[in-house]
């Protein structure tokens, strides 16, 4: 696989693409569904990002000290797992019978091939993948649980696609260095403490 297939896999998951999708998402689950809807999805993104947020600073801070191999579980592994997760609930509560597995099918070949490409580019290791992977299923778990157990009006899906398409195109490509800004914030947290 030629790198810039990599990068470019990998660029599917980072959160300056990830989060805007996701506030599309919760809009269009706020117009086409209901409040209550949207309010699961966003509470469900807030314990991902949370989450992850807290196992990387542990991670980080302490993960050497505790002699792991793990240092900081993957971020792009988390948000894709629970992107694309949830779009695949939307998808699934949509399709007829025979068609409906290809929405959960292609969420996770996503979130693996994403997963691959953390550890091909040398960003994360497997460990560090499989636990950014668990934190995405898991709190996925906070909104696809209500979601599928909840009826649904017939409404297309196509406006909801259509608005995602071009925040896609512009967010495709950009970068957060959200951990960066994680390593800046471990010497203030607690000083000295685990890091060695």
């Amino acid at each position: 696989m030629s790198p810039h297939l990599i990068s470019a896999l990998t660029d599917l998951a980072d959160s300056a693409l990830i989060l805007p999708l996701c506030m599309i998402l919760a809009v269009g689950l706020w117009l086409l569904e209901s409040r209550r809807m949207a309010g699961h999805f966003l509470l469900a993104l807030l314990a991902c990002l949370a989450t992850m947020t807290l196992l990387k600073l542990g991670f980080l801070s302490c993960g050497r000290a505790l002699g792991s191999a793990v240092m900081s579980p993957s971020g792009h592994m988390s948000l894709s797992t629970f992107f694309f997760g949830a779009l695949a609930a939307i998808v699934f509560a949509r399709l007829p019978s025979p068609w409906r597995w290809l929405a959960p099918l292609t969420a996770l070949g996503l979130a693996i091939t994403i997963g691959v490409t953390r550890v091909m580019l040398g960003a994360h290791n497997p460990g560090e993948v499989v636990i950014g992977g668990l934190a995405g299923l898991a709190t996925l778990a906070i909104f696809v649980w209500p979601y599928l157990k909840d009826r649904h009006p017939g409404r297309s899906l196509r406006p909801l696609l259509i608005a995602l398409l071009p925040v896609f195109l512009l967010c495709y490509g950009s970068r957060l260095p959200a951990e960066e800004l994680l390593h800046r914030l471990i010497p203030h947290i607690q000083p000295g403490a685990c890091v060695v």
